[in-house]
Parts: C-alpha cells; sequence; structure tokens
C-alpha cells in the first residue's frame, strides 16, 4: 500500500465542474445576455432621437415657405412680426432645445461608453469561460495522470518490496554459506595442525627407530666379537655412540632452531643478495656446507640453482633425501677439496664457522675460495655475540659450538683470505614487542645491546 498523502482530486473536481456548467447553462447567463442585447437597441434608439432633435433646433430660425403672391409676403411679414413680439419665448425655447440636445448626447455618450464595456466584460467572460474550460479539461488530465502515478508507484513498491525480500534472501544464505565456509575453515586448521603434529610425530619415531637400529647393530656386534678368541686385537668401538650423537643433535635442532617453515623464511632473505650480487644458475652450481634439514637447498632449488648439500650428521642427510635433496654425508674440507676448482657460483654455511676451531676456519676458507668460480660468492651466518643474551646464554645451548666469533673477525678473515666486495650486517633481532617502550638514549642502548640481531651475515666475491 502506499503511504503518501492523497489529494481529493475527483471531489474537486466534481465541484469546479458543477460550478462551471450552472453559470454556463443558468438563468443569470440567459438574462445578462437579454438586457445587454436590449442595451444595444436602446442605444441606436437614443441616437436616433438625439439625431432627429439636432434637426429640429437646426431648423428653429429657418422662415416658413413664402409663396411669390400678396397673401404670401403678408404672411411673412405677420411671422416676423410675432417673432419679434415673442423674442423671449423664442430664446427660452432655443436654450431648452440646446439643453435637452446637450443631455440627450451625453446619456448617448454614457450608454455607449457602457455598450462598450459590456462588451469588454463580456469578451473577458467568454475567454474566463474557455479558459475554464481549459482549466476544466487540464485538471481532469492531470486527475487521469495522478490516477496512472497512484498505479505506478504501488506497482514500484510491490516491485521494490520484493527485490528487498530477495536480497534479504540472499543475504541470510551467504551468511548461512559464510557460517560453513568458517566452520570449514576451522575444520581445515585444526586437520593440519593435527597433521603437522602427525609429522612431527612420524619424524621423533623414524629418529627413535633409527637409534633402536643403532643400538640393535652395536648389540649384534658385541655378541658377535664375544666368540672371538682373548688373542684376536681389541675390538673397534662400537658405532651406537656416533648414531646416537646425530640422533640427539637432530633432535636438538627440532627443539631450538627453530620450525623448518620458519627458517626457510628467514633464509629467503639471501636470495635478494644473490640478485644484488648478479649470482645466476648459469653461472654455476651452488653447495650448502653443513646443510642440516636442507630448508636453504630449497630454496636455492626453487631459484633454479643445481644445489647440493654435505653434512656429517646422518639422520639430517637422511632427511634431506627423503625430501629429494642431493645430499652426501662427508665432511666439508673433504667435500670442497674433492671438487673441482672454480665449478661453484655459490657457497654457503649457515651457523657452521662456530663449530670449527680458528685453524679449520682458515682451511674452510681457502677450500672455498678455490672451489668458486670467478664473480661466484661465500654466504657465512653466525651466532652475534654483540649480543648480550646470545653471546652470554644462547650461543652455548648447542653443546658442539667452540668459541663465539664477532663479526668483525669473520669479516676480517674473509678479506684477509682473498675475498672481495665483502659485507657483513646483522639479522633476525627479538620482536619489537618485547622492546623497551621509552624514547631515551639508555633504552636504546639496551634494546641495541640485548633485543638487537641475533645473527650476522657475512659475505664475500672471488675476483
Amino acid at each position: 500500500m502506499s503511504t503518501h498523502a492523497k489529494i481529493d482530486v475527483v471531489q474537486l473536481m466534481q465541484e469546479i465542474r458543477q460550478r462551471a456548467v450552472a453559470k454556463r447553462s443558468g438563468g443569470d447567463m440567459v438574462e445578462d445576455s437579454l438586457s445587454f442585447s436590449d442595451s444595444a437597441a436602446s442605444l441606436t434608439k437614443l441616437n436616433d432621437l438625439l439625431t432627429n432633435l439636432r434637426t429640429a433646433c437646426a431648423r428653429l430660425d429657418d422662415h416658413p415657405p413664402q409663396p411669390p403672391t400678396l397673401r404670401g409676403r403678408l404672411g411673412a411679414m405677420v411671422v416676423k412680426l410675432v417673432r419679434r413680439a415673442l423674442f423671449w419665448q423664442y430664446a427660452q425655447a432655443r436654450a431648452f432645445s440646446n439643453a435637452s440636445t446637450s443631455m440627450l448626447a451625453e446619456v448617448c455618450t454614457a450608454l455607449e461608453q457602457s455598450y462598450r464595456k459590456n462588451v469588454t466584460v463580456s469578451e473577458s467572460i467568454s475567454a474566463a469561460t474557455k479558459q475554464g474550460d481549459r482549466a476544466i479539461d487540464i485538471a481532469q488530465g492531470l486527475e487521469n495522470r495522478l490516477i496512472a502515478l497512484e498505479g505506478r508507484i504501488e506497482e514500484v513498491e510491490q516491485r521494490l518490496q520484493q527485490r528487498i525480500d530477495q536480497v534479504m534472501h540472499d543475504a541470510e544464505k551467504r551468511v548461512e554459506q559464510r557460517q560453513d565456509s568458517l566452520t570449514f575453515n576451522a575444520t581445515i586448521t585444526r586437520l593440519e595442525r593435527r597433521l603437522a603434529e602427525l609429522d612431527k610425530y612420524a619424524h621423533q619415531t623414524r629418529r627413535d627407530t633409527t637409534l633402536q637400529s643403532a643400538r640393535l647393530e652395536a648389540l649384534s656386534w658385541r655378541l658377535q666379537k664375544s666368540g672371538a678368541s682373548s688373542s684376536s686385537p681389541e675390538p673397534e668401538p662400537a658405532p651406537e655412540a656416533g648414531l646416537a650423537m646425530d640422533t640427539l643433535y637432530l633432535a636438538f635442532e627440532d627443539a631450538y632452531r627453530g620450525d623448518p617453515g620458519e627458517i626457510k623464511e628467514r633464509l629467503s632473505a639471501y636470495l635478494p643478495v644473490l640478485t644484488e650480487y648478479g649470482v645466476t644458475p648459469e653461472l654455476g652450481s651452488a653447495l650448502d656446507i653443513g646443510c642440516g634439514r636442507g630448508e636453504w637447498l630449497e630454496l636455492l632449488r626453487g631459484a633454479g640453482f643445481d644445489a647440493k648439500g654435505c653434512d656429517i650428521n646422518a639422520d639430517m642427510v637422511q632427511t634431506c633425501k627423503d625430501r629429494g635433496l642431493n645430499v652426501e654425508r662427508t665432511d666439508a674440507l673433504r667435500y670442497l677439496r674433492s671438487t673441482p676448482p672454480e665449478s661453484l657460483a655459490v657457497i654457503s654455511a649457515m651457523h657452521v664457522i662456530e663449530h670449527l676451531p680458528l685453524k679449520t676456519i682458515i682451511e674452510f676458507l681457502d677450500a672455498s675460495l678455490a672451489a668458486l668460480k670467478p664473480g661466484g660468492i661465500l654466504i657465512l651466518e653466525s651466532p652475534n655475540p654483540q649480543n648480550v643474551l646470545v653471546g652470554a646464554h644462547t650461543f652455548y645451548l648447542d653443546p658442539t659450538h667452540q668459541r663465539p666469533l664477532p663479526m668483525q673477525l669473520t669479516h676480517f678473515l674473509l678479506e684477509a683470505r682473498g675475498f672481495f666486495e665483502t659485507r657483513a650486517f646483522g639479522l633476525h633481532p627479538y620482536p619489537s614487542s618485547i622492546c623497551i617502550q621509552e624514547n631515551s638514549q639508555v633504552a636504546q642502548r639496551f634494546n641495541e645491546y640485548f633485543y638487537g640481531p641475533q645473527d650476522y651475515a657475512v659475505i664475500g666475491r672471488r675476483v
């Protein structure tokens, strides 16, 4: 239903129409028409009387006809005597005739003016009547258009209401679908977490199985050796200790190194460095020393490099091979010395040099320089002892670490062994949320030394 205020146009038009018809066909119009016709006839008669009166007045001075006889001459003389005898009566009669003529002329003038006014009024009434008829027609047209408009408004209101109902229905459906989608996404998230937990559990199970297999092999080795004669040589140490150490260190990596996805995100910061130094897959292969679980190798392979790796930890090597990576279990120096000279475009060692004594580090740098192609680069990453928390605490979480190496020392060693375009920079500061939120020099210095970069990188190019 329409909610706008309605105008009672029908009743208004009926009233206008009734008044116009009554005015047009009533007795007043007939009487006015008759009186208007009588006024015109009376005006004509009065004009004729005025003409006759003026003619009669003009003939007051005329003498009667004088026949050429004695009687006629005598009559003329008598008329002159009578006129002279009645001179006062003649003057009054002439004044009366002039006054009557003037009055009748004014009456005629007034009637003529009234007649003209009546003609003007009649024409105005006729025009007003025509305009009234036209106004009635216009009003009738407006009434019809208003009725049609009301019908259109009701139709539009109905269509609008239908559209609103449809939109509300669609919105309700989308809300339901969104709720279902959110529920589905929550389920997927829970399943992903559960799968991650199962994957980690499977990895730990595989590691424990490897450890138990190593122990069984050691036990079998002891049983085999127990039957030997007392004169036989001293048996070699069982391999149990080395395998157990590898498994233990892999567990340590999982606990303290970080999630592989997180480590991969951190290492992706080196991809722009390769671009900056102009090192591309066309230049040669890439070698990652101490490749660990293979996060950097996967990034190199994704960038198009023929990526290889080596590690002395058997479990680490097996983990990389399970991911389809090209990795060997061997010592870093042995691998580099067996590599053809000037055959590699990239050599990287992430958190390796802090495990080596100084002499081995120098030998490693020399072997890397020999294996790199001209233009190739060496990337080293190590814990940053300038961070007090790292140098005093977290560095020693790894029992295989030798000693902290300051960034300036590592930078110096690369330059001293012949690397060119060397650069060093800090990596992985603590989150700003744990820093002291205070804008003072003391707070800034404290945040720099306690919450600054936890690692650093040193990069050098072979000329």
